[in-house]
């Protein structure tokens, strides 16, 4: 003959649903078998009493299983970021030691044409980063005006190679 385990006296409780809770545990009950005040009881209980053990230890292992996600991620958006501020600097560097300086006659001319051609870029950086283009992808042909094609000249791709 087994002994049922003594069981806690249970206080009696009204309680107020909204329709959808109600339907959830109905639901619930039934596809369990369970009685609905039970389930009702069963999910108080778990959101009002403190973790079990168990329950704690999963949440500490969830918990640094993210934070080893969270520092690969950091390591990955440093090295990437590193590249960028390498590329960045390889490409100021390489255009300051093969850009000749500019005669004192033409550095009215210059800096207009410096204006225009720096307003544009951060047009089209504002257009990219709203957009999430990217410059590295191939563009579309444009009409340039002639101002523009004089302040900003076209150099054949080939002479770097």
């Amino acid at each position: 003959m087994s002994r049922a385990l003594p069981s806690r006296p249970k206080v009696q409780m009204t309680v107020r649903l909204e329709p959808e809770v109600e339907k959830a545990a109905i639901a619930y009950s039934r596809r369990t078998g369970v009685a609905v005040s039970v389930v009702v009881a069963d999910a108080a209980k778990r959101t009002l009493v403190p973790a079990t053990d168990d329950r704690r230890m999963s949440l500490e292992q969830s918990t640094e299983r993210l934070l080893r996600r969270l520092g690969k991620l950091d390591a990955s958006v440093h090295a990437d970021l590193n590249e960028i501020r390498e590329s960045i600097g390889l490409a100021v560097r390489t255009y300051l030691n093969h850009t000749p300086s500019i005669p004192d006659s033409e550095r009215q001319a210059a800096s207009m044409s410096g204006r225009i051609r720096f307003d544009r870029f951060v047009r089209l950086l504002d257009q990219n980063l709203r957009d999430g283009s990217s410059v590295l992808e191939p563009q579309p042909p444009t009409k340039v005006s002639p101002q523009a094609r004089d302040a900003a000249p076209v150099t054949d791709s080939t002479e770097d190679e």
